[in-house]
């Protein structure tokens, strides 16, 4: 049987099948390559408490191992007068200890805030997943909580 075209009905089956098909193939194949990094690397989560303000950092913000990018901010909530930041990383690209310490790193001209980590050593332990780590204590947010102190004191 002949459609209105001249073509024989199945050969026009045929074609969209293949089309069907090479367009499904192309969905599968960009879906797993989008979702490879997913698949791909091991997670772990830490936790640190600051003290701190954090405004500036975001869920998403940039977590870096002496400078070696590692992982994002997943999460942050305010949690007894303090604020909770929970970092997902991936293990494989710095080993984090006991002896590593957190701190957050404003760029000045934008003031958007990254998560620093730094410390380790030969005398450090490897920290498990679902640790805390420890916040650094930053010497210039230091001085500034102090300064109305060190001003008053001056005076008197």
């Amino acid at each position: 049987m002949k459609t209105p075209s001249g073509m024989p009905d199945g050969g026009r089956r045929f074609r969209l099948g293949l089309f069907v098909l090479g367009a499904g193939t192309l969905f599968v194949g960009l879906l797993l390559f989008v979702l490879q990094n997913s698949f791909d690397s091991r997670r772990a989560v830490y936790f640190i408490m600051f003290t701190a303000n954090v405004k500036g950092m975001v869920v998403g913000s940039k977590v870096n191992f002496q400078g070696v990018p590692i992982g994002v901010v997943s999460d942050m909530r305010f949690q007894d007068g303090n604020t909770l930041v929970e970092l997902t990383v991936d293990p494989s690209r710095a080993a984090i200890q006991d002896v590593t310490r957190a701190r957050m790193d404003k760029l000045l001209v934008t003031g958007q805030v990254t998560v620093e980590l730094e410390g380790y050593g030969p005398e450090g332990k490897a920290l498990p997943a679902g640790s805390f780590i420890r916040p650094k204590e930053d010497p210039l947010q230091a001085l500034t909580g102090n300064l109305p102190e060190m001003v008053e004191r001056a005076n008197t």
